[in-house]
């Protein structure tokens, strides 16, 4: 294909249109999100859809294990920090500058949308919704090109959402096999 020039498979037309199109319904459903929510759910989607995810915030080559391999990743950065008593998701997911870069705040906060997305939807819905009120104060028009809530009143909304999921709880959930899919229905082409 064209659009893969180098050969090299480094770039996946239909998950990006997939990825960019989960953020703008967001965004028109919601209003700006902040970076890594944003980026996060853009994840989820790919990875829903194609079981890999290649939209990335960077012009330098991304590893494999980035596109993939994303569940192990994110348990081994996960494991390596639960165990701290002060441990939270919360300040992974306040780090915009990560937000659609393949580090370890973006794999944590890719985990535990998809964790929410599918353990505990009305958590996730919610929170969405909340933030959506935060910037419509600051933004009843619509018309701010980034997310620009209260910081104050936005950490607390990600504290109560990110806080209540269990480090334990998550780091099994990533470590058990992904759900089979329904093997009869066709699979979008790649």
């Amino acid at each position: 294909p064209t659009y893969d020039l180098t050969g090299e498979g480094e770039f996946r037309l239909p998950n990006e249109v997939a990825h960019k199109y989960a953020q703008c319904l967001l965004t028109a459903r919601t209003g700006q999100q902040p970076p890594q929510i944003l980026w996060g759910l853009g994840y989820v989607v790919e990875q829903r859809l194609f079981e890999s995810s290649y939209l990335y915030r960077l012009r330098e080559f991304v590893y494999s294990s980035s596109h993939h391999d994303w569940r192990r990743e994110a348990r081994k950065e996960l494991d390596a920090r639960r165990k701290a008593q002060d441990f939270s998701l919360v300040p992974f997911v306040a780090d915009d500058e990560a937000a659609g870069k393949p580090q370890p705040s973006q794999l944590l906060v890719r985990a535990a949308l998809s964790y929410l997305s599918e353990q505990r939807p009305e958590a996730l819905s919610g929170l969405l919704l909340e933030l959506s009120a935060l910037q419509a104060e600051v933004d009843p028009y619509g018309a701010a090109p980034t997310y620009a809530g209260d910081a104050a009143r936005t950490r607390d909304a990600l504290t109560k959402v990110f806080d209540a999921i269990e480090p334990g709880a998550l780091s099994d959930w990533l470590g058990a096999k992904p759900k089979e899919k329904d093997k009869s229905k066709p699979r979008p082409a790649r």
